[in-house]
């Protein structure tokens, strides 16, 4: 039986509540079906619902992650999560090599790890597709 939208909504925030992140954040972009660019689309329309959960001041619509090489795009938030993120998790791949999940340490806090070739994103980007569910329901 095909899992649907509502079912990767839940599996996504159960997952989250239960510390598993990277099942988290595959439900949570298995949610949004569709093209890479209508993924990146959909990330930089809701720049302004993500940043708060996960940026901490930092400006998600400009900022570049070099330390994030891809194929052939930018390094840029929506560029990251559908490629390394949300392509990596659904096929079976690793993160590349210094790209990982910040776990929290308390429930209202997170944190960002940026090191020399490294970078660890908060837990809080496994829900960053929810808003656009939500949304549009």
């Amino acid at each position: 039986m095909p899992v649907d939208i509502g079912d990767h909504v839940r599996l996504a925030t159960s997952d989250f509540e239960q510390g598993e992140l990277e099942s988290a954040l595959l439900h949570a972009l298995q949610a949004g079906v569709g093209t890479r660019d209508r993924i990146v689309r959909t990330i930089e329309d809701y720049l302004w619902v993500i940043e708060p959960m996960v940026s901490m001041g930092a400006n998600l619509e400009t900022t570049t992650f070099d330390m994030v090489r891809l194929a052939k795009r930018p390094s840029r938030f929506s560029e990251i999560v559908y490629e390394v993120f949300r392509t990596r998790l659904a096929h079976g791949e690793p993160f590349p090599e210094g790209v990982g999940i910040e776990a929290s340490v308390a429930p209202h806090h997170r944190s960002w790890r940026i090191a020399e070739g490294e970078i660890n994103f908060p837990d809080t980007i496994c829900l960053t597709r929810i808003p656009r569910i939500t949304i549009n329901f």
